[in-house]
């Protein structure tokens, strides 16, 4: 039903419009892994992906969402922006695959980045006036909305054909390889922690190597301690995937790192034979990423 009344429609919950942004969904509490009751894949994996809400049970913290609402929001602003850096393609059996459309992305850099471009049919730019003090625009579908920039709609995502099955994702990312430092609670995201991320390799002269931090699960709290994800030990060591880059849109400390605006979206990914898949989701300083030995792989994410 919400395929239908949505543009693009969803795969696996994510909306396809916005996809990379759907992606970085985070945990808010403790969440469980859900297991699909009916099928099993040939990897005897669950066929519900790691990748996406759906396949997991807890509350989530969907702050970096913000960043796909278009439309002009009185006495709001939209916190942060999020660039794909990374293309997805679907598949449901390992051999075929079809890309996930980008048009989201294509339309706001067109029109935000460039006003010469010629807006899609139905589109009408709106003189700023003493409510707005930028251009907006609108489209006669939606009734007293006002737009940063024109989005595809149904027809759009018509037009491309998409079809878009299966549970495994397809990209190739840089990969890089982390190192766990000590971890926190956060107060304000619930039963998250929050992990520092460290440096594999450094010069003798750098004292510090803190580089980004991580939100991980919280599975269980008892009396006696606190119980984390197994796959986690400080001073282990993390693979992480590059998937979008991000900038925080307003000053507030709390959402920046260390002072810093922009950001790297990364994923950490656990292997099961040529399957990846998610585990957590951080972020890397920018700076720090361009001195780690990066290297370009395949991904195949279930």
């Amino acid at each position: 039903m919400m395929n239908g009344s949505f543009p693009g429609g969803f795969h696996y919950g994510l909306p396809i419009m916005y996809f990379d942004i759907a992606l970085l969904w985070q945990p808010c509490g403790e969440l469980r892994r859900r297991v699909s009751g009916k099928h099993k894949s040939e990897l005897n994996t669950p066929q519900i992906p790691s990748w996406s809400w759906v396949g997991w049970q807890g509350n989530l913290l969907l702050e970096s969402w913000d960043a796909c609402l278009p439309f002009e929001r009185r006495n709001a602003i939209i916190k942060s922006e999020i660039e794909p850096l990374v293309r997805w393609y679907t598949s449901p059996d390992l051999k075929t695959a079809s890309q996930i459309p980008t048009l989201f992305f294509e339309y706001r850099q067109k029109f935000l980045r460039g006003r010469d471009a010629i807006l899609p049919s139905g589109w009408e730019e709106s003189i700023p006036d003493q409510e707005t003090t930028s251009i907006t625009y609108k489209h006669h579908v939606f009734e007293n909305k006002k737009f940063l920039h024109p989005i595809p709609l149904w027809e759009d995502f018509a037009k491309l054909n998409p079809t878009l099955s299966g549970p495994y994702l397809y990209t190739y990312a840089q990969r890089a390889w982390l190192e766990f430092g000590w971890w926190d609670d956060r107060n304000n995201s619930g039963n998250c922690i929050e992990v520092k991320l460290h440096k594999l390799h450094k010069p003798k002269e750098e004292t510090d190597t803190e580089i980004g931090y991580m939100l991980l699960n919280r599975q269980v709290r008892e009396p006696g301690g606190l119980h984390i994800d197994s796959s986690f030990k400080v001073g282990n060591i993390c693979e992480v995937i590059l998937i979008s880059v991000g900038k925080w849109l307003c000053e507030d400390q709390y959402r920046t790192f260390r002072g810093i605006d922009s950001f790297y979206n990364v994923m950490w990914i656990e292997r099961h034979g040529d399957i990846a898949y998610r585990k957590a989701l951080g972020v890397v300083r920018i700076d720090a990423w361009t001195t780690l030995r990066a290297e370009q792989i395949k991904v195949i994410l279930g």
